[in-house]
């Protein structure tokens, strides 16, 4: 799913990074690759709107959001790793709370740990 965000990345954005994926409208940069990806058409402009279609069938809008979760993962991983966590990480931010049962499902979890053995 990362490969396709670069891929369709919009073109006002030189690269994707953490900060633009994870932060205020990174669900919308999220659905827009993901659409893009699938060769549809985006029709929600607000990140509220993507999530909450997330749970009305709404396939780019679940992909999307699953798509979140799993660079939500892969970046915590690497920031336990990066500053030596040992008692736990906490994750802050309105979509996990709101969406706990969604990141439960999701490939977090699977992306945290998928880190190198030293």
């Amino acid at each position: 799913n990362d490969e396709k965000l670069e891929q369709n990345r919009p073109p006002r954005q030189h690269s994707n990074s953490n900060e633009i994926l994870l932060s205020g409208g990174g669900l919308l940069n999220i659905f827009h690759g993901v659409c893009s990806y699938y060769n549809q058409t985006p029709v929600h402009s607000e990140p509220s709107n993507i999530s909450e279609a997330a749970f009305n069938d709404d396939k780019m809008a679940y992909a999307a959001l699953q798509t979140f979760f799993e660079i939500l993962g892969s970046v915590a991983g690497d920031y336990a790793l990066t500053f030596g966590a040992t008692g736990g990480v906490y994750i802050g931010g309105g979509i996990v709370p709101r969406f706990s049962e969604a990141l439960l499902q999701s490939k977090f979890r699977e992306r945290f740990e998928n880190k190198l053995h030293y």
